[in-house]
């Protein structure tokens, strides 16, 4: 497949104050051989007709605004800029806009931004957004609309707190869709060993500015906080050393006397890339006691052998909690700076950090002195660059990238034809939520994985999810038990199933120190209840009070989990809605090694037509009475035991998979994965909400079902069409790689304890 021509309007003037072509963008093109860059910026004839649709969208833009702001979104959008994108429409495939959907064009478009606030620019920014009701400001519709919109194809962003608070906000189901996590790195350095520095002489350290330079954004980084620390902290050791990058704000003299500048260097014109790489390889400590987030300057410091002083910020733990013992932290500037709001995001005030502060002052002197000595400093910078090597590079970066454009990319395909889907690194985890760290007692090399049964009784329901979560772990070099009884001291994973008020109270007393549980959420989450309106009048999915008593029975669990693990990728959103402190991970049905339990007769002895199972609907039960006026059609009902269900499967020549109703968009995950895994040849409705096994089903119409599925009793080779697919289907989407970092996140080291296994499979 040939690259993607991915349209960059970054070096025009209306994107020079969100930071232009900043490093870390450029790092999802560098060397990413799926992407063809194309620079934006030149102005080409525009037809009539588009010139008007330009016009036109902007005009219903600005619907939403008074008149001031109107005119804040006509300057800030740049109308000549908007006319140079529009007239590239024939030399790109898609756009890729970042920090602010400024956009007015009819291209396709794929969104980056780092934290909330900045989707509302220029009518709202960082450090002043204290106490806004974003959901009564008009700006609010505009974004909304504009991310809701068919043209953008996919939001993405390097943090996963980011994402939860967007969906948080937002309650967009059509927006959660498109929202994928994809992590950023760097290019090592290419001049010299980063660690070389540590051989001898005065501690060194280096404060940088952002990347426009702007004189404000010295305070904005607790230059001035990190002045009067270094002060102090030469009397204590007259030959540390300082560089400062940064322009010179004109206060500054007035804030500071000439002591406070011994020992500072201090460079007031921007520099090259070449000559910004030796004074990061040439420092020991890199300070950024700043009070927002500034993810490029920290990864930079960690991939060029730098211990990073950091605060506590929202957004710098999901990078540094691996390494945590290696980075140093400032405590209070969250408390200080950030505010949990109401609406679910987390607004800034910047006003009183920009003052001078003895506490931070204080606080960045005591780290500098408490990690003034080389040897320590060069034990945690190694740390700090293994992890960097490991987990932050531009491999990681372009496999997240590349796997969100193989789905949104103009053409792609969805069906059997869609490109392969790469399986998920361990970095680039695309669900969002809260991380959960593991405790002390979680990092227990002995400890063993339950998966809990007892709350379903003998159902036999859950035989084929039981399967999958027991052969994934086995694919990952764990050692699962099946159990109708909880381990406490150990990971248990449950199912989602609490209806009966002995079984919640096993759940409860179980929770005992060190007891790790991961709920798998298996219905459909409809406000608060399950499966709302999914069938009308059923007496299984119309039973409103018994899909509430099971709501209420799952939110008791959930709150006692580790983690929710979630098997379709649609019901993200409202399980993040529902439980916000909680790490909601999807978990996707892929292949699993010992699962194939069918042994097929061949094709010539095979003496049932069509088979299907699952709750039985009238709309199930007309198309099968359709199908079984010519043929013979099986119906498995849940109560089927395994030896007859498998020895129907052996004989029959096509299966069928079919929806609960004609108005029902949610493919039956598990019935697809069921049939792949055994080979089976299988006629799938095809269904609104996409799902990863989509490329490897046959997808029929709903009118014409029936059709297809007689058509497919006289295709010659469905042995070999089925065979085949499940070879694609180990290959390209494996479970093992899914599920491990999803361990990890819960099980730390134990995790990784039988890691070889792992490797093979992937």
């Amino acid at each position: 497949m040939p690259p993607v021509r991915l349209g960059l309007p970054w070096w025009m003037p209306h994107y020079r104050p969100l930071n232009g072509a900043h490093p870390l963008a450029l790092g999802f093109l560098d060397g990413n051989p799926a992407i063809e860059p194309v620079r934006l910026g030149e102005l080409s004839a525009l037809p009539p007709q588009r010139l008007d649709g330009l016009l036109g969208r902007i005009a219903r833009q600005a619907r939403h605004l008074d008149e001031a702001q109107a005119g804040k979104l006509i300057e800030w959008l740049n109308f000549h800029d908007q006319l140079a994108m529009e007239s590239s429409a024939g030399r790109c495939d898609l756009l890729m806009l970042h920090t602010t959907p400024l956009y007015a064009g009819s291209q396709p478009w794929i969104f980056h931004f780092e934290s909330l606030p900045t989707l509302f620019v220029p009518f709202l920014f960082h450090g002043e957004c204290r106490g806004v009701d974003l959901r009564a400001q008009p700006w609010f519709a505009l974004v909304r609309e504009a991310l809701e919109s068919p043209n953008c194809l996919a939001v993405i962003s390097h943090l996963k707190d980011s994402l939860r608070i967007l969906n948080e906000v937002f309650r967009s189901p059509v927006i959660a869709a498109k929202c994928h996590r994809v992590p950023l790195g760097l290019p090592p350095p290419s001049g010299g060993d980063p660690l070389a520095k540590f051989a001898g002489g005065p501690l060194r350290i280096l404060f940088t500015n952002s990347l426009h330079h702007h004189p404000r954004s010295f305070y904005l980084r607790g230059g001035h906080h990190l002045l009067e620390a270094f002060a102090r902290l030469r009397r204590e050791h007259p030959d540390a050393q300082l560089t400062v990058l940064s322009s010179v704000p004109d206060d500054l003299g007035r804030r500071f006397g000439p002591a406070h500048l011994q020992g500072v260097t201090w460079l007031h014109e921007r520099v090259d890339d070449a000559t910004l790489e030796q004074l990061f390889l040439s420092h020991h400590v890199f300070a950024l006691p700043a009070a927002g987030l500034h993810t490029g300057s920290l990864l930079r410091a960690l991939s060029h052998g730098c211990v990073p002083l950091v605060p506590d910020a929202p957004g710098y733990d999901e990078y540094t909690a691996p390494i945590a013992d290696s980075v140093l932290t400032l405590r209070g500037v969250r408390a200080l700076v950030y505010r949990d709001e109401p609406g679910g995001w987390i607004s800034d005030r910047y006003a009183e950090y920009e003052q001078p502060r003895e506490d931070f002052a204080a606080g960045v002197h005591a780290l500098l002195r408490a990690h003034a000595a080389l040897p320590r400093l060069a034990e945690m910078a190694a740390r700090n660059l293994a992890h960097s090597r490991e987990h932050l590079t531009l491999d990681h970066v372009h496999r997240g990238l590349n796997r969100v454009l193989a789905r949104v990319r103009p053409g792609a395909e969805m069906g059997p034809n869609a490109p392969a889907l790469p399986a998920l690194p361990a970095a680039a985890n695309a669900d969002d939520g809260p991380r959960s760290a593991p405790s002390a007692s979680s990092e227990r090399q002995d400890m063993r994985i339950c998966i809990y049964t007892g709350n379903h009784g003998n159902s036999i329901g859950i035989t084929d999810l039981v399967g999958l979560l027991r052969n994934g772990l086995r694919d990952c070099g764990l050692d699962p038990v099946v159990s109708h009884e909880l381990m406490p001291g150990h990971c248990n994973i449950l199912i989602e199933h609490f209806v009966e008020e002995a079984h919640l109270r096993h759940v409860l007393e179980s929770k005992t120190p060190g007891t790790r549980y991961i709920l798998v959420a298996t219905e459909l989450l409809t406000g608060g209840t399950f499966n709302h309106g999914l069938v009308q009048q059923h007496w299984h999915y119309g039973n409103h009070d018994y899909w509430k008593l099971r709501y209420d029975g799952f939110m008791v669990a959930a709150r006692l989990s580790e983690a929710i693990w979630v098997l379709g990728e649609t019901a993200i959103a409202p399980y993040q809605a529902a439980l916000p402190d909680k790490p909601v991970r999807f978990l996707p049905h892929g292949w699993v090694s010992g699962s194939d339990l069918v042994q097929h007769r061949p094709e010539a002895e095979k003496d049932i037509d069509f088979y299907f199972s699952g709750t039985m609907t009238e709309y199930r039960r007309g198309i099968l009475a359709e199908l079984g006026r010519q043929h013979k059609v099986i119906y498995s009902a849940q109560s089927t035991p395994d030896y007859l269900r498998l020895d129907q499967l052996a004989r029959t020549k096509v299966c069928l998979s079919i929806p609960l109703s004609p108005e029902n968009t949610l493919p039956s995950i598990s019935r697809m994965h069921f049939h792949l895994q055994n080979r089976n040849f299988l006629v799938h409705q095809a269904h609104a909400d996409r799902c990863r096994l989509d490329p490897y089903v046959m997808h029929a119409p709903a009118e014409e079902f029936v059709e297809w599925a007689r058509a497919a009793l006289d295709v010659p080779n469905r042995r070999e069409i089925a065979d085949g697919v499940l070879r694609r289907f180990r290959t390209e989407l494996p479970l093992a790689p899914w599920m491990q970092p999803l361990l990890e996140e819960v099980l730390g080291p134990a995790a990784r304890a039988h890691a070889e296994p792992l490797r093979q499979v992937a």
